[in-house]
């Protein structure tokens, strides 16, 4: 396997991870949102 075809494959592992972490903090903060517009709503 040559230098090129390693490092697209490194990259594009680091990438998807990057994507996943931060697809799971907007999930998170949707969740949270969610919530205060409920507690804002019970005003």
């Amino acid at each position: 396997m040559d230098p090129v075809q390693l490092t697209i494959i490194i990259i594009s592992f680091i990438l998807t991870t990057l994507v996943v972490i931060l697809s799971i903090q907007v999930w998170h903060i949707l969740g949270e949102f969610r919530l205060t517009a409920q507690k804002v709503n019970k005003m």
